[in-house]
């Protein structure tokens, strides 16, 4: 699955995983099926990554397809 010319169509900053965030990439997801997520270097300092990365796709019913530095590849569920 080629996902490297995917854009990044959110950026997780420094208000975190939200419920507008969660409801915007669900809304994304189901029109899409695929997006990608750039979180910003500040919301990780101190955190575990892969829990936050694991904790937005649980939230939004997607599954982690890609995960690279600070980016993730989200497949819509269709839940």
């Amino acid at each position: 699955m080629k996902t490297h010319y995917l854009k990044a169509e959110f950026n997780v900053g420094k208000n975190g995983i939200t419920e507008n965030l969660i409801k915007d990439i669900k809304e994304k997801l189901k029109k899409k099926k695929m997006i990608k997520i750039k979180f910003l270097p500040s919301i990780i300092k101190g955190r575990d990554k892969d829990a936050l990365f694991h904790q937005l796709a649980k939230e939004t019913n997607a599954k982690i397809i890609k995960k690279i530095g600070f980016t993730i590849v989200l497949k819509y569920e269709g839940h």
